[in-house]
């Protein structure tokens, strides 16, 4: 499946292939096919998350609420894992004059 070669890792049952585990120490472990548990998200906890440098995508979120990316977005995914790119364009799609925010991402 080409998904599988797009996403790295998934959740997937034992037998599908290797997993890796991180351990609390951050030691990463690579357990092989058949071996351990089925992997999953697990049991939800509280984290604190930091944020790292000063990525463009952290600064501000109107890109990810621009009609156009999140249109560009659902397309290029649909061709890369190889489906019929069959998304169209939405009416409040931006031109070369006009920008288009949504506001429910």
């Amino acid at each position: 499946m080409k998904i599988n070669g797009m996403i790295g890792l998934g959740w997937r049952n034992k037998e599908f292939g290797k997993a890796v585990v991180i351990g609390n120490d951050e030691k990463i472990s690579i357990i092989e096919p058949g071996k351990g548990e089925n992997t999953s998200h697990g049991s939800r906890i509280n984290a604190l998350v930091t944020r790292i440098g000063n990525h463009p995508i952290q600064k501000d979120p109107l890109d990810l609420r621009c009609a156009a990316f999140q249109t560009e977005l659902i397309r290029a995914i649909q061709w890369l894992t190889g489906q019929k790119v069959d998304t169209r364009l939405p009416e409040d799609f931006p031109d070369s004059t006009t920008v288009s925010l949504r506001y429910n991402i």
